[in-house]
C-alpha cells in the first residue's frame, strides 16, 4: 500500500487538506463522485450537524445567489398555491 503524506494549510476560514497518493475514489463511491460532479481537483468543504461529518463541493457564490434569487421569485408568485399543496 502506498505510503499516504498528509498536510493542512490554514487559508481564510478553510481547511486545506492535501493527500497525496490517493484517489477520490478510494474516499468516496464513484457513484457518488459522479453525482456530486467531483473530481480530483474539487474543493470540498467539510462541516457537522454535531453528529456526523458533511462533505459537500464548494460551490461558486454567483450560482448559489441566482439559485436564491429564483427560488425567493417562485415563492413570490407562487407561495400560496405551494402552501396549499403542502398541507
Amino acid at each position: 500500500m502506498a505510503k499516504r503524506k498528509k498536510s493542512a494549510k490554514q487559508s481564510d476560514k478553510s481547511l486545506e487538506i492535501i493527500v497525496r497518493n490517493v484517489q477520490p475514489e478510494d474516499l468516496i463511491d464513484k457513484a457518488i463522485l459522479e453525482l456530486l460532479k467531483v473530481d480530483a481537483d474539487t474543493p470540498l468543504e467539510i462541516s457537522t450537524d454535531g453528529n456526523a461529518l458533511i462533505i459537500s463541493p464548494v460551490r461558486d457564490k454567483k450560482r448559489r445567489e441566482k439559485f436564491t434569487t429564483a427560488l425567493d421569485s417562485v415563492n413570490k408568485r407562487y407561495g400560496r398555491a405551494l402552501k396549499k399543496l403542502a398541507e
